[in-house]
């Protein structure tokens, strides 16, 4: 479902908790002022859209994509699972979900992330989501005053049916 504005509250108390703040390249506590012309910035956008990951009707998680370049048929992702009582596995399916989405109803050939270089666990999720390392940013932002490098990495719609099929794979094996 995509982003409402009946979301935005949850989605501030998410986006400014420890866990999600601290792998952000904006790491600053967010007033509702500035979540809210956040979201008045991409409403009417064509570069932006933010979906929410709905689990049993309620929101769970949100995935953007950004600066969706019609062009170069590419765009940016970022994600998170914000609840914290989500079921284990959600952040698979909503990147799975994403994804699919992304190249099979929007038809985009690239998505590319940036990830803190420090966030192993985003770097493994993304290997496994079938994304692959394209460079790295030596010491790129300035995180808690030390640099950090950011890793590159992207997924290619041609690429997508091969990770989508391991992926799936998994996912119906957890389900069994």
């Amino acid at each position: 479902m995509s982003l409402e504005e009946k979301h935005l509250e949850i989605v501030l108390k998410w986006r400014n908790s420890h866990e999600i703040r601290t792998v952000m390249y904006t790491d600053k506590i967010i007033s509702f002022e500035e979540h809210w012309n956040w979201f008045e910035s991409f409403r009417d956008s064509n570069e932006t859209i933010i979906k929410i990951l709905l689990y049993l009707g309620e929101p769970i998680g949100l995935v953007n994509f950004n600066k969706i370049n019609a062009f170069d048929n590419k765009c940016y992702w970022g994600f998170y699972i914000g609840a914290l009582d989500a079921p284990k596995g959600a952040g698979t399916i909503l990147g799975y979900l994403a994804l699919n989405y992304i190249f099979e109803n929007r038809s985009i050939r690239k998505v590319c992330s940036e990830i803190i270089g420090y966030n192993t666990q985003s770097i493994q999720f993304h290997q496994r989501m079938g994304f692959v390392e394209e460079g790295r940013l030596v010491e790129h932002i300035n995180k808690g005053n030390k640099f950090i490098d950011v890793v590159l990495m992207a997924q290619f719609e041609h690429q997508w049916g091969h990770s989508k099929n391991n992926l799936k794979k998994k996912l119906e094996g957890a389900v069994k």
